[in-house]
């Protein structure tokens, strides 16, 4: 055993993993990697408050808020810089979650507890926390006393959820309500919800009767459209039969495995993902190239920051074992 600490270019190199880690909403993995390093005493100073403003959106990403708030409060103490402002970001963002909790205690009440639990929704939402903006939209859409237009923003809220989730005619119901409810205050909103709809039922509709090369373009406007609303399964599904078939280019073919991995990566199965960046810098044009390259460069450091954080024993050493 060694009482060697972890260099800064290790530290570094954790710390970049981890963010890539929840980039992709791989909280776990990220919790994982951050928690041995900065139990670890190894860390300090400005290091230390980016790892603990990490750590706090790996819990927050995990279900877990007093933990993550506990992080966001320490990292404020030590960051600086963006991460300082970051982590002040965050921790006006769990004010508005303990709002939000408060508020839909007792069922929504009224208008101020509405735009609490709204604001906490959007919160999760923008964080890609589906689950939890989902459990806010829906209690501020079944509270009382509601204005037209906190209607409609949480009808849009619920048609986003339903979206990302691959529900396209749930979604257009709540559509519908929304534009009942206040057509103008969210026009952009809708009919851009309102077009990821479209393209999926054409995809759907192309796929139906066997995909010939002019329902290609089709096929990958729904991908693209699915991805931008971060359901990464339906854009998986489109890029797969885009793959497959006898029909794509061979210009196209770097440009889909490069999509199907990043599909793989959201979905964290990482090896699959390196296999079809693999083959999308060996065969795409030089901008698909660039950008599979970048990618096998975050998972070769997920790999190496694991295998720096192997190193740690428990009582914060290094260990050869």
């Amino acid at each position: 055993m060694s009482d060697t600490p972890l260099d800064d270019a290790q530290i570094a190199t954790v710390l970049e993993a981890a963010e890539a880690a929840i980039g992709y909403s791989d909280h776990q993995r990220a919790y994982d990697l951050l928690l041995p390093v900065h139990e670890s005493g190894t860390v300090q100073g400005a290091s230390l408050g980016r790892t603990s403003l990490r750590l706090g959106e790996a819990c927050l990403g995990l279900g877990s808020p007093d933990a993550a708030m506990w992080y966001f409060e320490a990292a404020v103490q030590d960051a600086t810089g963006e991460y300082l402002t970051q982590a002040r970001a965050r921790v006006s963002e769990m004010g508005r979650v303990d709002a939000a909790v408060d508020a839909q205690a007792d069922g929504v009440a009224d208008q101020t507890e509405a735009d609490a639990v709204l604001n906490a929704a959007d919160d999760a939402r923008n964080r890609s926390d589906f689950a939890t903006a989902w459990q806010y939209y829906t209690a501020a859409y079944e509270g009382v006393q509601m204005t037209p237009t906190q209607v409609s923003r949480a009808a849009i809220g619920m048609a986003a959820c339903h979206v990302q989730a691959g529900e396209a005619q749930e979604a257009e119901g709540y559509l519908q309500v929304a534009e009942s409810a206040d057509a103008s205050a969210f026009k952009d909103q809708i009919e851009g919800i309102r077009t990821t709809i479209r393209e999926i039922a054409t995809a759907e509709s192309a796929l139906a009767d066997g995909v010939d090369r002019t329902e290609l373009d089709e096929l990958n406007r729904a991908a693209m459209n699915a991805a931008f609303s971060l359901d990464w399964d339906t854009a998986h599904g489109y890029f797969m039969q885009m793959y497959e078939t006898d029909l794509l280019p061979g210009t196209d073919r770097g440009r889909v495995a490069l999509n199907l991995g990043l599909c793989f990566l959201f979905r964290h199965e990482y090896d699959a993902a390196h296999q079809f960046l693999t083959e999308a810098a060996s065969t795409g044009k030089s901008s698909v190239v660039e950008k599979a390259n970048r990618l096998l460069g975050k998972l070769a450091g997920i790999d190496q920051a694991e295998d720096i954080v192997a190193q740690l024993g428990s009582d914060g050493e290094i260990t050869d074992e």
